[in-house]
């Protein structure tokens, strides 16, 4: 998450942007859950990857060496389910960075598209459906979709994210659309983080994203 004190909630405004190799079939999203102390939350988040309307390829659980009881979650709920192709990667020692987190991910990943879900949030399960037909057009390299903020009862506190982004634009989210990586930088991303939910983000695979990521941490 990067928003302080709230946990999200991908909800309808799908964006892409252009920069495939598939058409109108499934494709391979490898999903990555970074995971550090939030066992109170894990259950929910696994189940609302698993039970997408959209199949997952693979289920990636990276723990950076939590306090509490996550490892038993996890465990558990791999052993209630076995017929998922899932990995697990536990740290034992604290990365420090999430970034290093999802770069580790992105270097486990052997799906085509790839999916970095908080281990703290939580979606629809239509999210997949909603985004993913967006990487038809082969020249897409991410899909993404404005986002609820939940407290940690899952009541919605705003259904948006709007207000944070705010000082690069009071209209360039208020519908779908496709643009030019180039264009979307200029319109937000230049001025401010203007994607603050990875929750909400599907990436096209990509060999170079796990050196960016490292560079970020």
């Amino acid at each position: 998450m990067i928003l302080p004190h709230n946990r999200l909630f991908p909800n309808s405004i799908c964006v892409t942007i252009t920069y495939m190799n598939e058409e109108g079939n499934i494709k391979k999203v490898s999903v990555i859950v970074p995971n550090y102390n939030y066992a109170n939350y894990l259950d929910e988040r696994l189940n609302s990857i698993i039970n997408q309307t959209y199949p997952i390829y693979e289920l990636i659980i990276l723990d950076d060496r939590s306090t509490d009881n996550s490892l038993q979650v996890i465990k558990q709920f791999l052993k209630a389910h076995p017929d998922i192709n899932a990995k697990t990667i536990f740290n034992k020692k604290n990365a420090g960075s999430p970034f290093k987190q999802w770069s580790k991910g992105f270097q486990e990943a052997t799906g085509d598209y790839i999916w970095i879900a908080e281990a703290d949030d939580t979606c629809s399960l239509n999210f997949l459906s909603e985004i993913m037909p967006s990487f038809d057009d082969p020249d897409v390299v991410i899909s993404y979709c404005e986002s609820n903020r939940i407290d940690e009862n899952n009541n919605i506190t705003a259904t948006s994210c709007r207000d944070w982004m705010l000082a690069a634009s009071t209209t360039h989210w208020s519908k779908d659309y496709c643009i030019s990586g180039e264009a979307e930088i200029r319109a937000g991303l230049s001025i401010m983080n203007t994607i603050p939910n990875v929750s909400a983000v599907v990436f096209k695979q990509n060999p170079i994203i796990p050196s960016l990521l490292e560079q970020a941490g």
